[in-house]
């Protein structure tokens, strides 16, 4: 099931710069990490998107929460910054957060069904290329992201490419895309603006 931005009681809509540039090559595949613990029902998962939200714009200075999509291990996929705005990595990738720590915890079978059936309707409406492809987090950047038991699971999936490891070129080099994957940190970090973590980390999507 998807769960819209409304259902889930974001507080505003989008204000991201920059809409997403179609069709999409690349998917990227994150988690919330530093021992959050996956949330399994609705209640729960809206929660974490609302708390998510407040760090991403209060403490992060980002727009707005930085991936596109969120998977909850109550196999509910919420609308983050969707189908036309881009993500805060890269304006030609989808980004998709699993909700949890998956250092800590094992992927629900639900959540890899309801991030292959996304994918599927991503494809289905001309916003991912056909023949795209999927990344984990530590392929773009160096971090432990998407957590080494969601990463396991991702590198079986037949979509999955090993840009970005041992004895491959980085991901997107093909397309002329730089090694680091985080346009909005870079943006911010131009103008002077500096991240102000009040949680010390333990809410912030990346670790």
């Amino acid at each position: 099931m998807i769960i819209d931005r409304n259902n889930w009681g974001s507080q505003e809509d989008v204000k991201a710069p920059l809409h997403l540039e179609r069709p999409v090559p690349y998917v990227i595949v994150t988690h919330v990490g530093l021992a959050s613990k996956p949330c399994t029902d609705v209640y729960q998962c809206s929660n974490k998107m609302r708390v998510l939200q407040d760090a991403a714009i209060g403490e992060r200075h980002l727009p707005d929460l930085p991936s596109n999509f969120y998977i909850g291990a109550d196999g509910n996929v919420y609308v983050g910054r969707g189908w036309s705005i881009a993500n805060s990595y890269h304006n030609r990738t989808v980004s998709v957060c699993f909700l949890g720590d998956y250092n800590r915890y094992e992927p629900a079978d639900e959540q890899i069904s309801a991030l292959q059936h996304l994918l599927t309707y991503g494809v289905v409406q001309d916003v991912l290329d056909k023949h795209y492809k999927i990344v984990g987090r530590r392929q773009t950047k160096k971090t432990t992201s998407p957590g080494d038991k969601l990463y396991t699971k991702i590198m079986q999936l037949a979509r999955w490419n090993p840009c970005g490891t041992e004895g491959y070129t980085h991901c997107g080099a093909e397309l002329g895309y730089p090694t680091l994957w985080d346009e909005e940190a870079i943006h911010n970090e131009r103008a002077g603006i500096k991240p102000h973590y009040i949680h010390q980390r333990v809410v912030n999507e990346e670790e």
